[in-house]
């Protein structure tokens, strides 16, 4: 990984499942909540945070980076992933508040709301980091910043809470996310209770001899 700006670390299983613990009463205890305060509290968490690559990609996590550049021109809000393996999550977090998925019903005869700002934003994040991967992945500055020539990446968007969502606005959330691809990939959309949930069965599938 030499010249990367990834953070290497050595990854704890005890230390991830403690985390998710603690996260998991913390956001029970904030059922609305700005981005900036969840991504303060996975700061915080840094083996919960490396989880994530457990939960939404391949291999085992060995290095993470929160506010990742690309190319100078846009962040992630986290790079988690495994050199051995060569991938890498990227995620884009959004808040955790009423309308951070749909947009609030402008009358009462409307019906159905409109996606939220915050989730257009992050899918366009998440082209924009393909179109950076495509124009610069022969690039020395790209390779550099990934600390290896050749890899292979997950995109993850987490916005929104489950409680905040009736069983349409599930369904809706999910034909837009099992259908929705860039460059070929399939972008993953959690909510923070979705992601919890991950974490935890990815603690389960480890754990089981």
């Amino acid at each position: 990984m030499a010249g990367s700006i990834l953070i290497p670390r050595q990854f704890s299983l005890t230390q991830a499942e403690r985390e998710l613990s603690q996260f998991k009463t913390w956001i029970d205890a904030h059922p609305s909540s700005g981005e900036k305060a969840i991504v303060d509290e996975l700061q915080n968490r840094l083996d919960l945070s490396m989880l994530i690559q457990l939960a939404a990609g391949r291999g085992w996590p060995d290095c993470y980076k929160f506010e990742f550049p690309l190319q100078g021109a846009v962040r992630t809000d986290l790079v988690t992933g495994s050199t051995v393996n060569r991938h890498f999550v990227l995620v884009e977090f959004e808040g955790a508040e009423n309308f951070s998925i749909f947009k609030q019903k402008r009358a009462q005869n409307q019906q159905m709301p409109g996606w939220a700002v915050a989730v257009e934003h992050a899918f366009s994040q998440v082209s924009d980091w393909t179109w950076i991967k495509n124009d610069n992945q022969h690039s020395a500055l790209f390779q550099s910043a990934f600390g290896m020539p050749h890899m292979t990446e997950t995109y993850l968007i987490v916005c929104g809470r489950d409680h905040f969502l009736d069983a349409t606005d599930l369904s809706r959330l999910a034909w837009r996310c099992d259908h929705t691809q860039v460059a070929g990939l399939k972008i993953l959309f959690w909510t923070y209770d979705q992601l919890h949930n991950a974490c935890s069965n990815a603690l389960s599938a480890y754990r089981t001899p």
